[in-house]
């Protein structure tokens, strides 16, 4: 994992099992997913605390809503997806950043890399990574 945890991070990650970066498990396990999503957000969290105290100078561009997305946002949906698709490969993925299809049957995976831009901008630390699974259609983890 990358930076430092904080003390809810490092139990939550134990209890979990989810200590290496690529968790074992089915993809048919909920606590499998879990401890996925568990180390993946520990990853960007750590990242994106480190992150918010850069210089932003050309970072911020604004998408049609005018909300604001950040190159780190970007890369951290991608790097998301492919840990995602990693663990199961037929799960589809929605993100905030890139779009995608949520499917009405299996496993469908909605991210939003920074619930809360705005704070992240403006250096606050009330700012969310959001991970969200179905599974045939129905809200699931």
């Amino acid at each position: 994992m990358t930076g430092d945890l904080t003390p809810f991070e490092s139990d939550l990650v134990a209890s979990l099992g989810a200590e290496t970066r690529d968790p074992a498990g089915s993809p048919d396990d909920a606590r499998a997913w879990l401890a996925l999503f568990a180390s993946a957000a520990c990853d960007v969290a750590g990242r994106l605390r480190a992150y918010r105290f850069m210089p932003l100078s050309g970072e911020v561009a604004f998408k049609e809503d005018h909300s604001p997305v950040t190159a780190v946002e970007r890369e951290v949906e991608h790097q998301l997806r492919r840990r995602i698709h990693a663990f199961d490969r037929s799960a589809s993925v929605v993100g905030e950043e890139h779009g995608g299809q949520l499917h009405s049957t299996g496993v469908s995976i909605a991210i939003d890399p920074v619930d809360g831009t705005w704070a992240l901008l403006n250096r606050s630390a009330s700012f969310a990574i959001s991970i969200a699974a179905l599974r045939d259609g129905e809200p699931w983890l």
